[in-house]
């Protein structure tokens, strides 16, 4: 097809194909040696694994024997002043009825979320955070001229987005709080990737909201 099949469908093909691949072979023995200056080295040769190494040195992976073997790996930092990002997709939040970047305490605020998407995309997550003054109205508008959302996450402090399928083009997103709490506060940047490449991103820069 021209879309990524789903995940159980691929999981199937995978595990198909595998299995014609061992059969058709010898037992391949595979091992994991994994080496670090900080934690020294761990020979692998049972699987499934699964660790956490945490080290601020480099990190060496290194596959021996003939076997398949599958590997993730993924990295987490914190990053205090993240750049907006609008190399494939475009993300700008804004407060309605706002030009200077303030709202009123105890008066229902609506945060517009524009994303522009630059190519077909699938399998898409658009993160919509709010700022820590607020909380989330009990009824959220749907997105309108947009068909594709296959699950909404509210959590209570942002609302996430599970797309199957976008165009090429700008969709709008609303979301409705409620100030309570006077103050300056920070409005974490919006962020739209795919789900299964995240890399392939695009995000609002860091802003400073006014609640009087």
């Amino acid at each position: 097809t021209k879309t990524f099949r789903n995940t159980y469908e691929t999981a199937l093909i995978v595990e198909a194909l595998v299995t014609d691949l061992l059969s058709n072979s010898k037992a391949q023995k595979t091992n994991i040696r994994i080496s670090n200056t900080e934690i020294g080295t761990l020979n692998l040769t049972r699987f499934p694994f699964d660790t956490t190494i945490i080290s601020t040195k480099p990190i060496h992976i290194k596959k021996e024997g003939d076997g398949p073997l599958f590997i993730s790996i993924s990295e987490s930092h914190l990053n205090p002043n993240p750049e907006k990002i609008t190399e494939n997709f475009e993300v700008n939040t804004y407060f309605e009825k706002s030009t200077k970047n303030s709202i009123s305490i105890d008066v229902p605020s609506k945060l517009v979320t524009k994303l522009t998407v630059k190519n077909n995309s699938h399998y898409v997550m658009l993160s919509i955070p709010i700022i820590g003054s607020s909380t989330l109205e009990s009824n959220q508008p749907f997105p309108e001229n947009l068909f594709s959302v296959f699950y909404k996450e509210v959590l209570k402090d942002r609302i996430i987005y599970y797309i199957n399928t976008l165009n090429k083009g700008t969709y709008t997103f609303e979301t409705n709080l409620n100030p309570s709490f006077k103050g300056n506060f920070i409005l974490n940047n919006a962020k739209a990737e795919l789900m299964y490449f995240p890399f392939i991103m695009g995000r609002e820069g860091l802003k400073k909201i006014l609640v009087e």
